[in-house]
């Protein structure tokens, strides 16, 4: 498939664009195997075919940093390939084109307000800026959006003014099929520390609520501002569906879910037919909204332990363990709790 992009040869967003995805797959085949060869001995892994046609506009988040602009006063989007400078997107062949367009439509916003952008070229102080990053989030099945303004301080002038704004720009919004979406809510984020990172750990609500629902294999989630999910649309038939039909059958097995995040594995099992399932979380976020859901899809056989795995006190012995990390991994405090446990 040909990239339409504007962008494709300057946006690090997604240098791999022009590149057809059966090259892709060859590539990352070769990589997978360079890194766990030398511990298969004789066995071949075999490779399943999930995205054959190459899609698109199948992200469904979107976080673009602010940094200054000369003549406009700030700009923001992804960043250009070897660069921390942000390219304004007018269009996106990754993300759901609602909020490629919802991106173009907030920085107008901001530029009206003249919000001072945050200098990430300076390295020990903020420099005064104020604004660090926007970041809206799409729910594939509900079409609903959650709106986050990102900011060096709690202190934002006129904000329930701006995010009244951004509410306003983002109506009549369609997502790539072209139905309606919905925003539900405004959260301001505060990230103080200098440096690159742009999301802080404290978050407000300034308008509507702070989470969106998404309705995906006869389960309901909630999802939090700041809580982790699966950003592609089809994680569902991409990554759950194979990772549990590899397990088999789980009916009456002891299961638990280490860093279960919302429990999008963890209640998949328990509606699969687990006897019990135990998720295991550190984020507060994620936990509050792993036990709403364990309500909200009545299953009362699964308990949340708000701690990380590697601190959790677990039964020894479960019928089965599942793992799903960050990009950390499971480091060492993972490992020895996966060795305690003997599933």
């Amino acid at each position: 498939m040909t990239p339409t992009c504007p962008h494709v040869e300057e946006c690090g967003g997604c240098t791999m664009l022009g590149t057809p995805s059966v090259e892709q797959r060859r590539l990352k085949e070769g990589q997978v195997r360079e890194i766990i060869g030398p511990f298969l001995g004789s066995i071949n892994p075999r490779w399943t075919d999930t995205d054959p046609g190459g899609s698109r506009h199948d992200r469904m988040r979107i976080l673009y940093p602010v940094q200054p602009a000369p003549r406009q006063g700030l700009t923001m989007g992804l960043y250009r390939q070897g660069t921390h400078e942000p390219i304004e997107l007018l269009s996106c062949e990754t993300q759901d084109p609602s909020l490629t367009e919802l991106g173009q439509r907030a920085l107008t916003v901001f530029r009206k307000r003249r919000l001072r952008p945050y200098q990430e070229s300076e390295p020990t102080k903020t420099s005064g800026g104020l604004l660090r990053g926007f970041t809206a989030r799409l729910s594939a099945t509900t079409r609903e959006v959650s709106i986050g303004i990102i900011t060096t301080d709690h202190a934002v002038p006129l904000v329930d003014e701006i995010a009244a704004e951004l509410l306003a720009a983002a109506k009549g919004l369609r997502q790539r099929d072209g139905l309606p979406v919905k925003t539900v809510g405004v959260v301001l984020n505060i990230n103080p520390k200098p440096g690159n990172v742009l999301l802080g750990p404290h978050s407000t609500i300034v308008l509507g609520r702070d989470w969106i629902r998404e309705v995906v294999d006869d389960l309901e989630f909630r999802i939090s501002f700041g809580s982790f999910y699966q950003l592609h649309r089809r994680s569902a038939e991409l990554l759950y569906k194979p990772a549990i039909d590899m397990l088999g059958p789980v009916r009456g097995l002891r299961v638990i879910d280490g860093y279960g995040g919302i429990g999008t594995f963890g209640l998949r099992l328990a509606r699969a037919g687990a006897e019990t399932v135990a998720i295991v979380e550190s984020n507060p976020s994620a936990a509050a909204d792993a036990r709403i859901n364990c309500t909200l899809n009545g299953h009362e056989n699964v308990r949340v332990c708000q701690t990380s795995f590697g601190a959790a006190e677990l039964p020894p012995r479960p019928d089965l363990l599942i793992v799903d990390p960050n990009r950390a991994g499971l480091q060492l405090s993972g490992q020895r709790q996966i060795r305690r446990l003997k599933p």
